[in-house]
């Protein structure tokens, strides 16, 4: 499935595939040649349940931008090569998904 992904001005298509071989779904962030993973195990800590691939499909689509920002963050601070895969974990993801409060610790988001 694709989906068009707007990130500030660039407009591009965003896809994504459920590997079930490492029960993960992979991407492949703007301007990185190689593929970003995000376990199922990651998805089920953001639902607060187990997941169902379909869910994580979903819910990747649903929140594109959050991913491709953790993405890019993680790239950035991993300091990884434009060819390198990489998996994302739940922490990075939330780290985009929920606003920080004014004192740098995530707020609570109802």
């Amino acid at each position: 499935m694709t989906i068009p992904v707007v990130i500030g001005p660039i407009s591009m298509v965003m896809a994504g595939t459920w590997q079930s071989d490492r029960a993960s779904f992979s991407f492949r962030p703007a301007g990185h040649d190689g593929h970003c993973f995000v376990h199922q195990r990651a998805f089920g800590t953001i639902l607060g349940r187990a997941s169902l691939p379909a869910e994580c499909e979903q819910y990747f689509h649903t929140h594109s931008s959050a991913f491709q920002q953790a993405a890019a963050a993680k790239i950035k601070r991993a300091r990884l090569a434009s060819h390198e895969n990489f998996h994302l974990n739940s922490r990075d993801i939330l780290r985009e998904l929920r606003p920080r409060s004014g004192n740098g610790r995530f707020a609570v988001i109802p």
